[in-house]
Order: structure tokens, then C-alpha cells, then sequence
């Protein structure tokens, strides 16, 4: 479901780096993922890793931008 969604914000002209970000936490953000790890691993671990992983995605949609050309992906 996430990649036709990407496809089509590439076709209306979302940025490269919105499409990474969207993507990014889309696979690494899931609330029942969110749950276990709260569970198991404790709310300390599960804030810290959710802070991180949107701090990270955020830089990783920015130097994605800077690597690559929109244009490479309109076909």
C-alpha cells in the first residue's frame, strides 16, 4: 500500500525527501510494534528508540535529497 501511495506523491511532486521519510516510517513506525516493545523491553527503550529512528529518518530523507535528482524517478 505504501508504494503505489509513494508513487503517486512522486507523480503530484512531493520532494524525494518527503517520499524517504513517509517510506522510512511507514516500514520502521507501527503502533503494534510500538506495544510489544513497550511490554517487553520497557517505555524508556520504546521512546528512545522511536526518538532515534524520526531523528534518523529525517536526516536519511535529507541526504537522500542531496544524493539523488528527482527526475530519476519520473517516468
Amino acid at each position: 500500500m505504501a508504494f503505489p501511495l509513494a508513487s503517486s506523491m512522486i507523480k503530484k511532486g512531493a520532494s524525494i525527501s518527503n517520499i524517504v521519510i513517509f517510506l522510512s516510517a511507514w516500514a520502521c513506525l507501527k503502533i503494534p510494534q510500538e506495544l510489544v516493545e513497550l511490554q517487553f523491553l520497557g517505555w524508556k527503550f520504546m521512546v528512545l528508540r522511536w526518538t532515534l529512528t524520526v531523528i534518523l529518518v529525517i536526516i536519511m530523507g535529507a541526504v537522500i535529497e542531496k544524493m539523488i535528482s528527482k527526475t530519476s524517478f519520473v517516468g
